[in-house]
């Protein structure tokens, strides 16, 4: 699952878009998570560049509908996962910045009973889940 960097247009338009990673530097940020309110976005571009870029989050929260909704009314730039955003992105009230960039990755898992253990109903959902998962939350345009 990419995270990627969201904005209100509002704020893209007071503030200027972001061109490069380094004019992040000069912009307002939202983090996910409650520890030192300072923080780091691991930057990887399609061609495989990566950067870190420092910030000092304006606002540090371990809600992610806290998070999209302050960065929907124009407080900073934050990184979410992508399916977090399809919604927003969809209905204009955010939009992806520097979109050739991601913000990291996360991993999902399901942890389970060993195999042999497995009843059918866990099973099906098992399948179930790696069907549909990527098509659900994967990466989504915009």
């Amino acid at each position: 699952m990419s995270w990627h960097l969201f904005a209100s247009p509002e704020y893209l338009a007071r503030t200027g878009t972001p061109e490069s990673p380094n004019d992040l530097l000069k912009r307002q940020s939202l983090k996910v998570g409650w520890q030192p309110a300072t923080g780091y976005w691991n930057l990887e571009n399609t061609v495989g560049s990566k950067i870190t870029i420092p910030f000092a989050p304006q606002l540090c929260s371990d809600d992610m509908t806290t998070l999209k909704l302050a960065a929907a009314k124009g407080l900073g730039i934050v990184s979410l996962p992508a399916y977090t955003c399809v919604n927003e992105l969809k209905d204009g009230s955010l939009v992806r910045v520097l979109p050739h960039w991601t913000a990291g990755e996360a991993q999902l898992s399901l942890l389970m009973p060993s195999r042999r253990g497995r009843s059918p109903s866990v099973r099906v959902l098992a399948d179930f889940l790696l069907d549909n998962l990527n098509e659900r939350i994967g990466d989504r345009p915009g």
